[in-house]
């Protein structure tokens, strides 16, 4: 299935023209003018310019900076590949970042294994565990539909950060340089996606629970706040760099997407249109496990919180429901706490009577097939994902040809073009250099090796810093005419997008005063915008 529907070269337009124009600036223009791969993969938004004169690209930098390796891989295979097929130059690269992706998005899975195997899980459970929290949230989708997109790099950085943040935790005496690697590793997945930054709430528990335990003393507290923190400033540096080359600042322009005073948790969590509990109901099981769950209590709630504060935070977006997605996508970084608390549950059920056993069991394989089912209608397009929802009728609906659905999947899987020709050759070669990053991921994994894997990726990120800065150095930008399209045009235009879309929701569920709410702050932003003038009317005549 990743094959048929993951590996070619497709995008999402346009955020994954946005991810992925890095890196052929990069590596390959030598630049940070995004216009020509704008242009080449027709993206779908006005061109906006930041005060610095670049053309906008609001997107984390992250993407660019875990796939670099994969880019570069196609990139020495294309003078043979462009021969072979009718690809365009980004066409043919997008196909060995795309099979990166999908490779970051399941070794998540690794990590969420060998972290439940260190909690003295059972084998079974912990597989069975990792499997039903990948198919179970949106990184299965991502993973085998839309590598082109943060979702799967986001599950792996995080998993990555919180793998190591419990191995430390399960060993005594951790010291300050242990808190700066958690810190690096906390930066590297900030820059996938920079609401991942609140993860670092397990490193702030972690110092508070030791101070109030009087376990360390104020001296070596602030020795790992001052590590961690420095660590997490070399992890994120890419982000800060480009948005400091491109925008002369170091506020992420992302952070116009809050709305406070919209606080939605609940549409979030249960709306038909992309809620937790309606797509992806394993992850609301999941969590639910980690407050009974007895061995490993503490870790367990540490876990518990992590979570709550994603979803808080992004019930805060004005965008909650996470635009036209599968589900929500911006939390699939709760893939690993997913897997954990479910593997935890498990485990600690086998020990009990099997009318409690086999329910939860039960429970659970059901709340990932409704999942998987969503998520394989999507995959071939039997569901539309830019339409809104309105109702659980229709989601049940979908669901009765979730078996026709499949079988057409496996059926398709059969007759892929990418198979049937020269680059199937050149895709085996992707393969074994993915598997020869499995296997370095493996062997990270083990203490030992550890430290030689850090300087690894510290050396791969100062790498990366200085080829931005080389970019940025050899060709400077030129700043656009006084009428073009500016950054801040830009902003306001995602701003009365989102808006739109929120009160046109509320009002067609029949909750006037939050499309009222809608309305009000767009005509904030656009005080003479006529759609929303009308819907201002509109909702008048409602009273």
């Amino acid at each position: 299935m990743w094959v048929r529907h993951g590996v070619g070269p497709i995008y999402l337009n346009p955020d994954g023209v946005g991810y992925f124009s890095y890196l052929p600036s990069i590596w390959v223009d030598h630049d940070l003018d995004f216009t020509n791969q704008y242009q080449e993969m027709k993206f779908n938004m006005p061109l906006g310019y930041t005060t610095n004169g670049y053309v906008t690209n609001i997107w984390p930098i992250g993407y660019a900076l875990f796939l670099s390796p994969f880019f570069l891989l196609g990139l020495i295979l294309k003078p043979i590949g462009l021969q072979w097929t009718e690809f365009s130059s980004n066409q043919w690269l997008l196909i060995f970042t795309n099979a990166g992706a999908t490779l970051y998005g399941l070794s998540s899975c690794l990590f969420a294994f060998c972290a439940l195997k260190e909690l003295k899980v059972g084998a079974k459970h912990a597989l069975l565990a990792a499997t039903l929290a990948l198919i179970g949230s949106p990184l299965f989708f991502y993973c085998f539909s839309l590598p082109n997109t943060a979702p799967p790099l986001s599950a792996f950085s995080v998993s990555l950060f919180l793998f190591f943040w419990l191995r430390q935790r399960q060993r005594p005496n951790t010291n300050a340089a242990t808190n700066g690697t958690l810190g690096f590793l906390l930066g590297l997945a900030a820059g996938v996606r920079t609401e991942n930054i609140l993860f670092g709430a397990a490193l702030l528990f972690d110092w508070v629970r030791n101070k109030t335990n009087d376990k360390t003393s104020m001296r070596d507290l602030m020795r790992s706040v001052l590590f961690a923190t420095t660590g997490v400033l070399i992890g994120f540096s890419p982000q800060l760099i480009i948005w400091k080359l491109l925008y002369n600042s170091f506020v992420p322009p992302q952070m116009f997407n809050l709305w406070i005073s919209g606080f939605a948790i609940t549409d979030l969590l249960f709306s038909p249109y992309h809620g937790l509990a309606t797509w992806t109901p394993v992850i609301l099981l999941a969590s639910a496990s980690l407050l009974w769950v007895k061995n490993h209590s503490e870790t367990a709630k540490t876990i518990f919180l992590l979570m709550l504060i994603q979803v808080l935070q992004n019930s805060c977006a004005i965008s909650w429901w996470s635009g036209h997605s599968f589900g929500q996508r911006l939390l699939t970084n709760l893939y690993f706490p997913t897997a954990l608390g479910l593997g935890l549950a498990l485990d600690e059920l086998k020990n009990k009577p099997r009318l409690i056993y086999w329910p939860v069991h039960v429970l659970a394989f059901l709340g990932t097939l409704w999942t998987m089912t969503l998520s394989i209608e999507a995959m071939i397009r039997w569901i539309n994902l830019d339409m809104f929802v309105y109702s659980l009728e229709t989601l049940c609906q979908w669901q009765k040809s979730g078996l026709a659905a499949t079988l057409i999947a496996f059926k398709q899987f059969f007759h892929n073009r990418f198979l049937a020709n020269e680059p199937a050759a050149l895709l085996l070669a992707a393969l074994a250099f993915a598997i020869g990053l499995t296997a370095l991921t493996k062997a990270a994994l083990r203490h030992k090796a550890n430290r030689a894997g850090l300087y690894a990726i510290v050396g791969w990120v100062l790498l990366f810093n200085g080829m931005l800065l080389y970019s940025h150095a050899a060709h400077p930008p030129k700043k656009p005419v006084k009428a073009a399209f500016s950054d801040k045009d830009f902003k306001k235009l995602f701003l009365t997008q989102a808006l739109y879309a929120r009160w046109h929701y509320y009002f067609t569920m029949q909750n006037y005063p939050a499309a009222k709410k809608a309305v009000e702050r767009h005509l904030e932003i656009a005080p003479n915008f006529g759609p929303a003038l009308e819907a201002k009317e509109l909702l008048r005549l409602q009273g």
